[in-house]
């Protein structure tokens, strides 16, 4: 049986990342990552909503679906928090064009998964 605290964590996910990609498509990214307004500081602040609670989940989750970066969603949290006069602008841009929408899709997949095995 799946873990229902996973389930709701597999869904604020989604909606955080949903919510950066609204964002994102706001106005040009690279007008977002220049001007270091509240579209920037929202885009972090979700995208370390989605690292903590990678950290949340069961292990047995994680270890279930090896090919959802994990460990890249953590680090990126962990980097965006400790680290944050030094993150790469540029490298915010790309993540959020390039990765995110394979994550997302993983992450819909792993909660469709999880919720079948709920019931």
């Amino acid at each position: 049986m799946s873990n229902n605290k996973d389930i709701r964590y597999l869904e604020s996910m989604l909606i955080y990342l949903d919510q950066v990609n609204d964002i994102a498509s706001s106005k040009p990214m690279d007008l977002i990552i220049t001007e270091y307004g509240l579209e920037l500081s929202s885009i972090l602040m979700k995208l370390t909503q989605v690292g903590e609670l990678v950290g949340r989940l069961s292990f047995n989750t994680i270890e279930e679906y090896p090919d959802v970066p994990w460990r890249e969603l953590k680090g990126l949290r962990n980097v965006i928090v400790h680290e944050y006069e030094d993150i790469r602008l540029q490298e915010i841009k790309n993540i959020i064009l390039n990765n995110i929408p394979d994550t997302e899709e993983q992450l819909r997949n792993v909660l469709q998964n999880e919720i079948r095995k709920s019931y």
